[in-house]
């Protein structure tokens, strides 16, 4: 929503935003904070044809938007090498989980002529427990920053925000403004009555800040993802049947599971 509005601000529009919670509550403010601008896009059996040129030139243009944040204060964007470990060669899809989860489309590859090239590792290259390894280098973003930053440039361009909860799409009726943006997310779901927006269960926990650790791990088949930000080192993971699961609670359990399988990769 915030990043709407400033695309809407620099196009000369006045903007309010109506929201219900603001960051740090906001669901984002949970998120891996990695540049992924093909993550679960579209499936490749709704993918319509001409999607592929689209999704190249929107990545593009976000591409081109966040390199002019770097080396701002406060580092809202960053980039950071990372290390990809498999059981399995790379070249060899993963067995089938039984996960209920669609096929997605390759787009990274419309983007190779700007995203850095990853590397085969020897075994002697890297401090892991793998069989197999990658050497990688990828944007990311430290979400606590990037977002005062957004919020920051609303409000000084005129931006004014007010805080409602909308229940229903009649109550959009009442609003001052003649044209809305709908930003709602997975709450469109509710709010829209769209079934097409489809939860995805997973959860993050953030470890003590660790200025000297500034590479990422991405344990390939486990759905286990660790991401050096300033506000802590963030280790996400998923569960098999999380694919299609609303529950937000907090399994402290599946957290402490995945930082004891990220240890347990180090020689």
């Amino acid at each position: 929503g915030l990043t709407t509005a400033r695309v809407a601000q620099r196009a000369g529009l006045r903007v309010r935003i109506y929201c219900k919670d603001r960051p740090p509550e906001v669901r984002s403010s949970a998120a891996t904070g990695l540049w992924t601008p093909d993550s679960r896009i579209c499936s490749s059996a709704a993918m319509p044809a001409a999607f592929p040129e689209q999704w190249e030139a929107m990545a593009r243009s976000s591409f081109k938007t966040y390199q002019s944040l770097l080396g701002v204060a406060g580092n809202p964007v960053e980039w950071h090498d990372g290390y990809a470990l498999s059981d399995a060669p790379f070249d060899q899809p993963l067995p089938d989980d039984g996960s209920s989860e669609p096929d997605y489309p390759d787009l990274s590859a419309r983007l190779a002529d700007i995203h850095p090239k990853s590397r085969a590792l020897a075994p002697h290259e890297h401090p892991f427990r793998s069989a197999y390894a990658r050497r990688f280098t990828t944007m990311t973003f430290n979400i606590a920053s990037y977002q005062r930053l957004l919020m920051e440039d609303f409000l000084r361009e005129g931006g004014e925000l007010e805080t409602r909860e909308f229940v229903h799409p009649r109550e959009f009726a009442g609003l001052r403004e003649r044209v809305i943006v709908n930003c709602t997310g997975y709450g469109a779901r509710a709010l829209m009555g769209d079934n097409s927006v489809i939860p995805v269960r997973g959860q993050t926990a953030r470890l003590v800040p660790q200025p000297e650790v500034d590479y990422l791990v991405v344990y390939r088949g486990h759905n286990l993802v660790a991401v050096p930000r300033r506000d802590g080192i963030l280790v996400a993971t998923q569960e098999p049947g999380d694919f299609g699961n609303a529950d937000a609670s907090v399994d402290r359990g599946v957290s402490e599971r995945a930082v004891e399988r990220l240890a347990s990769l180090f020689a």
